[in-house]
């Protein structure tokens, strides 16, 4: 570090001093950093040059880089910008909460003074004031851990106090997941009704577990009949500029999922329909034709907020209970454990780690569960 000292004549014809610290660069935009300081006579510059020396040598990380005195909604911003994460979806989620509860609260706050009580403060107002459930608390924080480890390498700041909080505990809820039975006895009552486009969509959601989005983004491509498997390359997933088709999966993998006979016989007819339809009013059929379409052509994905609708409605005509279209993943999930599909197999179909199968996806009442109520009331009758 080294200073410097420079004359500078005032309006009333006095003299004043200006005195500059060089601290070094920004690790990220390579700005030099200064600490500065005015006094008003050279002995006075001397001594305050020494200060701002002490005080620079004070502001150091235990590494020796110089803190660069950002605010953590600026460091929140560049990752965002930078290296943050790569799904539109979730960049636009954690603008919204960026905008919305980090920056009016906490966002100013100098990287160099957030302490842990800093958040444990903004939590709480986040609570009382705001209102918020723990499951969006535990989302805002989630935005600011993952940025302020990005900040410790880029070194913004020495440690990330945001590993050191304790943020709301949410219990995760106990998914409402239908019985095969159920999802055969729509499927059917869809086909009966003549839809046999909507009715090939939910058994291959029920039979595949794959995401709305998933499902919606399916291209004919992506149907091998030969080797009898289906290929998740894409999903449908909202922006802040509206829905969009993004290549590869929610994990950043595609999947190749193996097809029975009766799903891939039920694609054949859908796909038979749609090349009757298009013969007939002359129009060829996209090279990229969806599979689950409502332009003839099949070159728009359906929307999963309107397939999700259909669902409800099907379940209502049906008399069956209430549930959501992704209840058909749980369901997935479930019933393959529930017949001994040892859970690797399970999480390579659905996409997810074992961890999550196991954690997530069974945790609705299960056939096996009552099996093994059965099996230790026995021991006791």
């Amino acid at each position: 570090m080294k200073g410097t000292i420079r004359e500078r004549p005032n309006r009333d014809g006095s003299t004043s001093y200006l005195c500059q610290v060089f601290e070094g660069r920004d690790p990220v935009t390579q700005r030099r950093l200064f600490k500065t300081g005015v006094a008003k006579s050279k002995r006075a510059a001397h001594a305050l040059i020494h200060t701002l020396l002490t005080e620079s040598g004070q502001d150091r990380q235990p590494d020796g880089r110089p803190t660069t005195h950002r605010t953590l909604g600026e460091l929140i911003e560049e990752w965002l910008r930078v290296a943050g994460p790569q799904a539109v979806s979730t960049r636009s989620v954690y603008d919204g909460y960026l905008r919305a509860q980090i920056l009016p609260f906490i966002g100013d706050t100098r990287l160099d003074r957030l302490r842990v009580d800093d958040l444990d403060r903004w939590y709480a107002l986040l609570r009382d004031q705001k209102g918020l459930k723990p499951s969006s608390i535990r989302k805002a924080h989630t935005i600011v851990r993952g940025a302020l480890a990005q900040g410790v390498r880029w070194g913004w700041v020495p440690i990330n106090v945001a590993a050191l909080v304790a943020p709301p505990i949410v219990p995760k809820p106990v998914i409402a997941t239908p019985k095969p039975a159920d999802v055969k006895r729509l499927v059917e009552a869809i086909a009966a009704e003549g839809d046999l486009r909507f009715a090939t969509y939910v058994r291959l959601s029920g039979v595949t577990g794959g995401r709305p989005g998933e499902m919606c983004a399916l291209q004919w491509r992506d149907v091998d009949f030969d080797d009898r498997e289906l290929h998740l390359r894409r999903r449908v997933m909202r922006s802040k500029d509206g829905l969009l088709v993004e290549d590869l999966t929610k994990t950043g993998k595609t999947r190749t999922i193996p097809l029975d006979a009766g799903s891939l016989r039920m694609l054949a007819e859908h796909r038979g329909a749609m090349e009757r339809l298009v013969e007939g009013h002359q129009i060829p059929l996209s090279p990229t034709a969806y599979v689950f379409s409502e332009d003839l052509d099949g070159s728009s994905f359906a929307r999963p907020d309107c397939v999700s609708r259909r669902f409800r409605l099907s379940l209502a005509r049906v008399g069956l209970s209430p549930v959501t279209l992704y209840s058909l993943r749980h369901q997935a999930a479930t019933a393959m454990i529930d017949r001994g599909v040892d859970a690797k197999t399970v999480s390579e179909r659905l996409g997810n780690s074992v961890a999550t199968v196991l954690t997530t996806y069974t945790r609705a009442r299960t056939e096996a569960d009552a099996a093994a109520a059965e099996l230790m009331g026995s021991l006791y009758d």
